[in-house]
């Protein structure tokens, strides 16, 4: 589905509302308790050159308000330029709009053409919820 701003869309589901969105280099899922543990949370990439490839990060993203099924769309785009340098997708079914929402988006292998700003967006049934900034940043060599 295209993104498409409120007014226009046919859809009746409820808009879900992001509670939290981090970046970082794991997450996991207690099966017993139910609980999810983030490590390595950061906003910085530094590189000595570019282009540069990440090769694993995680996007934890938490929300509530949300009931049915929703086409969700991941979008990492280059704020500098509007490049889109990453994509993903996945269908998420929710039960009870008091009950939370976590979704792990697991990225192998991103490329960053150029340093700059980057903005890791996410879109619920063709609407735009929430976008958490990264900045790459070019370092010198050691």
């Amino acid at each position: 589905m295209a993104d498409q701003d409120l007014a226009s869309r046919d859809s009746k589901l409820p808009r879900p509302i992001v509670n939290a969105m981090l970046i970082c280099d794991e997450a996991s899922l207690d099966a017993k308790s139910g609980k999810v543990t983030l490590k390595g949370i950061f906003e910085v990439i530094r590189a000595v050159g570019f282009p540069v490839r990440h090769e694993a990060l995680v996007v934890y993203i938490k929300m509530t308000d949300a009931a049915g099924t929703y086409p969700f769309v991941f979008k990492v785009i280059s704020l500098e330029d509007g490049r889109l340098v990453g994509t993903g997708q996945a269908k998420v079914r929710a039960k009870d709009r008091l009950a939370p929402v976590e979704l792990i988006f697991t990225i192998g292998g991103l490329v960053f053409p150029n340093a700059g700003l980057y903005e890791f967006q996410v879109h619920a049934d063709g609407l735009y919820l929430c976008g958490k900034t990264l900045s790459v940043l070019h370092s010198k060599p050691r």
